[in-house]
């Protein structure tokens, strides 16, 4: 009875003129097709669209008929530049805001801006541009991935950051696994190594650059992984083979900020680890053997055990000192 849904064609006179905000949360395939499908008159046939979209894409948004006005966003904008923005599209008092969730880590920063922003309704559209009208119950399905209406993959390469937790030899291997078309296609590749293996890892075909680290300088490392945390790669990759070397570096495997995480065992079979292979990856040999997350995870029992043990402790002397006092009487 509450649910709200498309108007039939000769009832959408009372949102004719208003403003639909389209934000620009996925390729601009989608962006064009999104614009034709708003237009129908069973949606918003007389509204004014205005696009909130990346910088490096305005000239050829402006192109796209049908688009009344461009507002544009930094990638990596401050804080301050992002709340002004905010502030200026809760001034539009828009009908309907609308954007495209195909399951895909992709312009996050456009999605926030989605959730953040004012309007009288929400209309979200998935990777087959099937439109629904947002509410609590709809809202898991912005998560949901589905296969993509427009071939991609050509267009896109694929930020990959292969940390250095093996010998060379394996890592070399690794980093030639990773570019299979099958595993990240169109993958470019960053290796985080020592300083001393930058040489090696750069004559690796498909390696794009290295990021090296120091075994000395304990400032200029955490900077370097303050940027590599900035970058926000869409794979981060390691080789867990279990032995009990480059602690740190597979501690980062679980700490960076990334799309995906793709795990090596000692093999070298590869795999993503989510919800349903983080059990296989615990199971696993390399994994069991694998200090970092073992000692992370004793050290959080141990901690949540102290308190009722404690606890426990504290009772049992108030409880006997409190029976020494009336046997004492």
């Amino acid at each position: 009875m509450f649910q709200r849904e498309p108007l039939l064609p000769g009832f959408v006179d009372e949102i004719q003129g208003s403003h639909v905000l389209l934000f620009q949360t996925e390729a601009l395939p989608y962006l064009r097709a999104t614009v034709e499908r708003i237009r129908d008159p069973r949606l918003y046939p007389s509204s004014k669209i205005v696009v909130v979209c990346r910088e490096n894409d305005r000239e050829e948004i402006e192109r796209i008929p049908g688009i009344s006005q461009v507002l544009t966003f930094a990638p990596r904008a401050s804080l301050t530049a992002s709340w002004k923005l905010l502030r200026k599209l809760r001034r539009f008092k828009a009908e309907a805001k609308v954007g495209v969730f195909s399951g895909r880590p992709v312009f996050r920063g456009a999605k926030a801006l989605f959730w953040l922003s004012k309007a009288r309704r929400r209309f979200a559209f998935n990777a087959q541009l099937d439109g629904y009208w947002l509410g609590l119950s709809s809202i898991p399905r912005t998560f949901r991935k589905e296969p993509l209406l427009f071939n991609l993959h050509h267009r896109e390469s694929h930020h990959v950051l292969l940390l250095e937790t093996e010998s060379e030899l394996l890592m070399t291997a690794a980093a030639e696994i990773v570019q299979h078309p099958h595993v990240v296609p169109r993958a470019k590749v960053t290796v985080f190594c020592r300083e001393d293996r930058v040489d090696a890892y750069q004559r690796v075909p498909g390696v794009d650059r290295c990021v090296p680290y120091s075994q000395t300088r304990l400032t200029r490392n955490v900077v370097t992984v303050f940027r590599l945390a900035r970058s926000r790669p869409e794979v981060v990759a390691a080789i867990f083979s279990g032995r009990r070397i480059f602690l740190k570096q597979k501690l980062l495997f679980w700490l960076l900020p990334a799309g995906s995480r793709l795990a090596f065992n000692e093999a070298l079979d590869c795999f993503y680890v989510n919800r349903k292979t983080f059990a296989q990856f615990m199971g696993s040999r390399a994994a069991r053997s694998t200090s970092t997350l073992e000692l992370l995870g004793r050290g959080l029992c141990k901690g949540l055990l102290f308190i009722p043990r404690f606890t426990f402790l504290l009772g049992w002397t108030a409880y006997m000192n409190l029976r020494y006092r009336r046997s004492s009487r």
